[in-house]
């Protein structure tokens, strides 16, 4: 989805606008992005929600199409055709990279997005060099999403250590008639939840996320309406990881510590 990924800075955009974000043609060959724990409830009622293992640590995504470069959820007029945008894609073209100090940050963009310009839309920065209301806005949206992101990992490290997530193979039958096979990613196995011991219970429901299991597994009904296209595996790693490593970038726009 990310083309080109370069760090903010007014330096180099000092002279560079940024468009409204009309289409989704980004996302039109995206088919799996992060869900935040707080997008479950509502992104439930529309997308697939699974786990993968990435980097040995478990994260979910919303499940957009079944096959890679495949998104049914934007229409050949690039419209986004589902009621609720995950904040992964409205994010978008912005998206952070770790700075070299711990726990720091920098605001980058996608340079091939094509939402800049140095003519039109509505300037990155103050003439002073101090990030304009944009920059601003997406800053903090990029904070947000970053600690929405965090604060599901304790949950997530819980669905390992109690073994709750079981691989789906899921046969499908297309409108031709066809049967394909899903696979590659992983579900909360009902069964086992159902058969956690109280203590084991107990530590999960203290993260405040049981409702989210529930959301999860309603969603997996989902599923059976997005497009079959063909051979359907789920690769281990589909999307580029939310923090791009760039190092230490003179001037451009950091935050955190």
């Amino acid at each position: 989805m990310y083309k080109s990924v370069i760090p903010v800075s007014f330096t180099t955009h000092k002279n560079t606008k940024i468009l409204p974000l009309n289409s989704f043609a980004f996302a039109a060959r995206t088919h799996l992005l992060p869900a935040l724990p707080e997008e479950f409830s509502k992104g439930s009622l529309h997308f697939p929600i699974v786990f993968l293992n990435q980097e040995n640590a478990i994260i979910p995504f919303f499940l957009f199409g079944l096959a890679p470069e495949t998104n049914v959820f934007v229409n050949s007029s690039e419209k986004w055709l589902a009621p609720y945008v995950p904040a992964a894609l409205r994010r978008y073209p912005f998206i952070l990279a770790r700075g070299e100090k711990e726990n720091s940050f920098i605001v980058c963009m996608d340079a091939n997005s094509g939402l800049l310009s140095e003519t039109e839309g509505t300037s990155l920065f103050r003439l002073n060099g101090k990030p304009g209301k944009v920059l601003k806005q997406a800053s903090e949206f990029l904070k947000s999403f970053q600690q929405g992101l965090s604060h599901g990992e304790i949950f997530y490290a819980l669905l390992k250590k109690h073994d709750l997530l079981t691989h789906l193979n899921l046969k499908l039958t297309t409108d031709k008639g066809e049967e394909r096979t899903v696979s590659g990613i992983m579900a909360v196995d009902e069964t086992k939840l159902n058969g956690l011991d109280d203590q084991a219970f107990l530590e999960i429901r203290a993260t405040g996320m049981v409702p989210l299991i529930y959301a999860h597994l309603l969603s997996l009904q989902k599923i059976e309406t997005l497009n079959v296209p063909g051979s359907l595996p789920i690769p281990a790693n589909p999307t580029p990881a939310p923090l791009v490593p760039i190092g230490n970038v003179p001037d451009s726009f950091h935050f955190g510590e």
